[in-house]
């Protein structure tokens, strides 16, 4: 049976500039997703899917896999 890919995360929240980062996931496809951030003044993402906070307030992850377009929202509230 076919499950459409879904990240391991949907929206989530960095605290202060010293959490961790944060590793996005693909489930439900061996394809190799395609990483993008709305604002890199927010966050950074590397190629490889790992999410670092920058500044406020938010933005959205963009990955794009298997031809479909998936969504994260990641804030920053320090």
């Amino acid at each position: 049976s076919y499950s459409a890919p879904g990240l391991n995360k949907t929206d989530f929240t960095f605290g202060s500039l010293s959490e961790p980062a944060v590793q996005m996931k693909v489930s439900g496809t061996s394809s190799t997703p395609v990483w993008s951030i709305g604002n890199t003044s927010v966050a950074t993402i590397t190629e490889g899917g790992l999410v670092k906070p920058v500044g406020t307030p938010a933005t959205t992850i963009t990955c794009k896999v298997d031809g479909q377009t998936l969504e994260c929202i990641v804030r920053c509230t320090f």
